[in-house]
Protein backbone atom coordinates (compact mmCIF):
# COMPACT_ATOMS: atom_id res chain seq x y z
CA UNK A 1 0.00 0.00 0.00
CA UNK A 2 1.51 3.38 -1.14
CA UNK A 3 0.24 6.32 1.18
CA UNK A 4 2.82 8.68 -0.40
CA UNK A 5 4.47 7.19 -4.02
CA UNK A 6 1.76 8.11 -6.18
CA UNK A 7 4.17 7.05 -9.36
CA UNK A 8 4.24 3.47 -7.99
CA UNK A 9 0.95 3.33 -7.29
CA UNK A 10 -0.48 4.81 -10.59
CA UNK A 11 2.21 2.08 -12.00
CA UNK A 12 0.80 -0.78 -10.07
CA UNK A 13 -3.05 0.23 -10.48
CA UNK A 14 -1.58 0.05 -14.44
CA UNK A 15 0.16 -3.63 -14.43
CA UNK A 16 -3.27 -4.89 -12.29
CA UNK A 17 -1.43 -5.17 -9.17
CA UNK A 18 -3.87 -4.35 -6.76
CA UNK A 19 -5.74 -6.68 -5.12
CA UNK A 20 -9.28 -6.11 -3.68
CA UNK A 21 -8.30 -5.93 -0.03
CA UNK A 22 -5.90 -2.86 -1.06
CA UNK A 23 -8.50 -1.45 -3.11
CA UNK A 24 -10.91 -1.91 0.46
CA UNK A 25 -8.40 0.13 2.14
CA UNK A 26 -7.66 2.77 0.29
CA UNK A 27 -11.60 3.24 0.21
CA UNK A 28 -11.75 3.24 4.10
CA UNK A 29 -8.93 5.62 3.87
CA UNK A 30 -9.98 8.49 1.73
CA UNK A 31 -13.18 8.28 3.12
CA UNK A 32 -11.74 9.01 6.87
CA UNK A 33 -9.95 11.95 5.49
CA UNK A 34 -12.93 13.28 3.73
CA UNK A 35 -15.40 12.74 6.75
CA UNK A 36 -12.64 14.81 8.61
CA UNK A 37 -11.94 17.19 6.12
CA UNK A 38 -15.83 18.32 5.74
CA UNK A 39 -16.27 19.07 9.52
CA UNK A 40 -13.43 21.24 9.77
CA UNK A 41 -14.05 23.50 7.00
CA UNK A 42 -17.63 24.06 8.39
CA UNK A 43 -17.24 27.54 10.10
CA UNK A 44 -19.41 27.17 13.61
CA UNK A 45 -19.72 30.71 13.97
CA UNK A 46 -22.12 31.62 11.44
CA UNK A 47 -24.77 28.68 12.44
CA UNK A 48 -24.89 31.39 15.73
CA UNK A 49 -26.31 34.33 15.73
CA UNK A 50 -25.65 36.94 12.42
CA UNK A 51 -22.82 39.00 13.11
CA UNK A 52 -22.22 41.46 10.39
CA UNK A 53 -18.49 41.95 11.37
CA UNK A 54 -17.60 37.68 10.74
CA UNK A 55 -14.97 37.24 8.09
CA UNK A 56 -17.08 33.88 6.66
CA UNK A 57 -20.74 34.63 6.61
CA UNK A 58 -23.14 32.08 5.24
CA UNK A 59 -23.41 33.71 1.34
CA UNK A 60 -19.62 33.44 1.79
CA UNK A 61 -20.05 29.72 2.74
CA UNK A 62 -22.62 28.91 0.58
CA UNK A 63 -20.62 30.28 -2.72
CA UNK A 64 -17.71 28.38 -1.57
CA UNK A 65 -19.44 25.44 -1.11
CA UNK A 66 -21.25 25.34 -4.96
CA UNK A 67 -17.90 26.55 -6.41
CA UNK A 68 -16.37 23.23 -4.77
CA UNK A 69 -19.16 21.07 -5.70
CA UNK A 70 -18.90 22.19 -9.71
CA UNK A 71 -15.22 21.80 -9.41
CA UNK A 72 -15.91 18.25 -8.03
CA UNK A 73 -18.40 17.76 -11.14
CA UNK A 74 -16.28 19.25 -13.73
CA UNK A 75 -12.98 17.30 -12.06
CA UNK A 76 -14.74 14.10 -12.25
CA UNK A 77 -16.14 14.41 -15.94
CA UNK A 78 -12.51 15.32 -17.02
CA UNK A 79 -10.98 11.92 -15.17
CA UNK A 80 -13.60 9.86 -16.85
CA UNK A 81 -13.06 10.63 -20.01
CA UNK A 82 -9.30 11.02 -19.29
CA UNK A 83 -9.93 6.66 -17.72
CA UNK A 84 -11.37 5.72 -21.33
CA UNK A 85 -15.00 6.83 -20.14
CA UNK A 86 -17.40 3.99 -20.28
CA UNK A 87 -14.60 1.72 -21.96
CA UNK A 88 -12.36 2.37 -19.60
CA UNK A 89 -12.36 0.48 -16.25
CA UNK A 90 -11.94 0.83 -12.43
CA UNK A 91 -12.63 4.33 -12.96
CA UNK A 92 -13.95 4.52 -9.19
CA UNK A 93 -11.32 2.34 -7.65
CA UNK A 94 -8.62 4.10 -9.20
CA UNK A 95 -9.88 8.06 -8.43
CA UNK A 96 -9.74 6.72 -4.48
CA UNK A 97 -6.54 4.77 -4.69
CA UNK A 98 -4.73 7.55 -5.96
CA UNK A 99 -6.61 10.50 -3.72
CA UNK A 100 -5.12 8.40 -0.89
CA UNK A 101 -1.77 9.83 -1.21
CA UNK A 102 -2.70 13.10 -2.91
CA UNK A 103 -4.77 14.09 -0.08
CA UNK A 104 -2.18 13.41 2.07
CA UNK A 105 0.79 15.46 0.46
CA UNK A 106 -1.98 17.98 0.13
CA UNK A 107 -2.52 17.77 3.80
CA UNK A 108 1.39 18.17 4.77
CA UNK A 109 1.14 20.77 2.55
CA UNK A 110 -1.33 23.22 3.93
CA UNK A 111 -0.39 22.28 7.25
CA UNK A 112 2.81 23.69 5.97
CA UNK A 113 1.00 26.93 4.88
CA UNK A 114 -0.57 26.99 8.33
CA UNK A 115 2.84 26.59 9.75
CA UNK A 116 4.10 29.49 7.49
CA UNK A 117 0.84 31.93 7.50
CA UNK A 118 0.36 31.34 10.89
CA UNK A 119 3.59 31.18 13.44
CA UNK A 120 1.32 31.78 16.86
CA UNK A 121 -0.30 28.18 15.60
CA UNK A 122 2.61 26.77 16.69
CA UNK A 123 3.30 28.54 19.77
CA UNK A 124 0.55 28.23 21.03
CA UNK A 125 -1.82 25.75 19.47
CA UNK A 126 -4.59 26.87 22.18
CA UNK A 127 -4.91 30.08 19.85
CA UNK A 128 -6.77 28.12 17.37
CA UNK A 129 -9.99 28.69 19.20
CA UNK A 130 -9.25 32.12 20.06
CA UNK A 131 -8.86 35.46 17.59
CA UNK A 132 -6.99 33.16 15.03
CA UNK A 133 -9.35 30.64 14.22
CA UNK A 134 -11.07 33.31 12.33
CA UNK A 135 -8.11 33.79 10.50
CA UNK A 136 -8.19 30.07 9.35
CA UNK A 137 -11.12 29.64 8.59
CA UNK A 138 -11.29 32.58 6.13
CA UNK A 139 -7.59 31.21 4.25
CA UNK A 140 -8.85 27.69 4.44
CA UNK A 141 -12.39 28.54 2.34
CA UNK A 142 -9.80 30.45 -0.13
CA UNK A 143 -7.77 27.26 -0.44
CA UNK A 144 -9.88 24.84 -0.72
CA UNK A 145 -11.23 25.02 -4.07
CA UNK A 146 -7.51 25.12 -5.27
CA UNK A 147 -6.38 22.23 -3.61
CA UNK A 148 -9.75 20.34 -5.10
CA UNK A 149 -8.93 21.49 -8.94
CA UNK A 150 -5.01 20.49 -8.13
CA UNK A 151 -6.19 17.42 -6.98
CA UNK A 152 -8.10 16.59 -9.52
CA UNK A 153 -5.16 17.59 -12.23
CA UNK A 154 -2.89 15.54 -10.34
CA UNK A 155 -5.63 12.60 -10.53
CA UNK A 156 -6.14 13.33 -14.05
CA UNK A 157 -2.15 13.00 -14.83
CA UNK A 158 -2.09 9.59 -13.27
CA UNK A 159 -5.03 8.08 -15.09
CA UNK A 160 -3.08 9.67 -18.16
CA UNK A 161 -0.09 7.36 -17.11
CA UNK A 162 -2.35 4.32 -16.22
CA UNK A 163 -4.23 4.81 -19.83
CA UNK A 164 -1.44 5.26 -22.12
Amino acid sequence: MYIWNTKRLASDIKNNNIDEKAKLFYYLIFGVFTSLAFPSVLPEYWMSDYDPTQVITLQDYLINLLLVVLIFIIGTLVTFRSNKGKGGSDYIARVVMLSVPISIKFNVLLLLILAILLPSVINDPLSIRGANSLEIAANIKDIMPLMYVVMFWRINFHLKCIND
